[in-house]
């Protein structure tokens, strides 16, 4: 069980679906833990000591890159195996390193640093070595997301006066504005074939859900994105895309839709507001933040019906570690 006090965040899906990584936080004591699903059994893979944070599983399951400020009073990037054991600390620059990301075919690590002044990406390999700057330094880079036939990352880009999105194609080094607009877009998604994109852009219309192809063309907003619409994520199946909406002066909740916008419908209907779904790797459950009394919790549910429960059992805390 984890304490009543705590929030747990940012929660990163095994590759076989059957455990979830995620963020506990108790105050000051940030710590990686990983819940095993079928067994309902949660260990803590980082030192309370630590604050550490961010997980993301390796595609082939045997690794979870983190961050942490173990070393020092920035965050640097670390590996670790499924245990905590095997710990490697892969970066090592005094202004810290974030929002790492693992490419599909974990050849790659993707992650931002503001090591040349503003904050840029960047890419590795799982080792550490090779580290090289991808994004124009001319700006602000972040969120970084690879496509899922490893080939292309995906990011946001602040150049002129708005945030657009910028397509780095890995074999070439070239880089590709997306979007050039005067509207804010942000979190982008990819769909599975690598063809598309689905990210939230905030213009006259409001906060809403957009779909581009990469090849060109021009967005086209979902027809059920009116309102406030935020953080899209493809389902691993292709034929879907999650969100949480806003409604009229209500908490949000999750929905889902088809790429089209036609058909949506509502996932969750809880009292407290949900936010950042994100889809379990075979496409069947979807897990997402409640945010109650303050706290974050986290809640998963059928991806084909509305019955949502809570992650993790709360109570006298009995956390196991590695």
């Amino acid at each position: 069980m984890i304490k009543p006090d705590c929030s747990q965040t940012q929660p990163s899906w095994s590759p076989d679906s059957n455990e979830i990584a995620f963020t506990n936080i108790c105050g000051e004591d940030w710590t990686v833990c990983v819940l095993d699903l079928e067994h309902r059994h949660c260990r803590r893979l980082t030192d309370i000591s630590e604050k550490s944070f961010g997980p993301a599983w390796s595609p082939d399951g045997k690794e979870i890159v983190f961050h942490s400020y173990r070393d020092g009073e920035h965050p640097s990037i670390y590996t670790m195996g499924i245990d905590g054991s095997r710990i490697r600390r892969l970066t090592d620059d005094p202004w810290g390193d974030l929002d790492s990301a693992w490419s599909p075919d974990g050849t790659h690590i993707a992650f931002t640093s503001i090591r040349h002044g503003y904050r840029d990406l960047y890419v590795m390999h799982p080792d550490g070595s090779n580290v090289r700057r991808i994004s124009d330094p001319s700006g602000e880079n972040r969120q970084p997301m690879w496509s899922p036939d490893s080939k292309h990352i995906g990011y946001l880009g602040w150049h002129t006066s708005d945030w657009n999105i910028y397509i780095f194609t890995l074999a070439s080094d070239a880089i590709h504005q997306l979007t050039d607009d005067s509207n804010w877009n942000a979190n982008l998604t990819w769909s599975p074939n690598s063809q598309q994109v689905a990210f939230e852009r905030n213009s006259n219309h409001g906060r809403g859900i957009y779909v581009l192809d990469t090849r060109g063309g021009p967005p086209n907003r979902l027809r059920d994105s009116h309102g406030g619409c935020l953080n899209p994520v493809w389902s691993p199946r292709g034929n879907e895309i999650a969100y949480h909406r806003y409604g009229n002066g209500d908490q949000p909740s999750i929905f889902i839709t088809d790429s089209s916008g036609e058909h949506t419908r509502r996932l969750t209907d809880l009292e407290d507001g949900h936010f950042h779904p994100l889809w379990s790797p075979c496409s069947t459950h979807v897990v997402f933040t409640v945010l109650q009394n303050g706290l974050r919790a986290l809640y998963i549910t059928d991806a084909d019906d509305r019955r949502a429960r809570r992650l993790l059992d709360v109570g006298p805390e009995h956390l196991q570690d590695s």
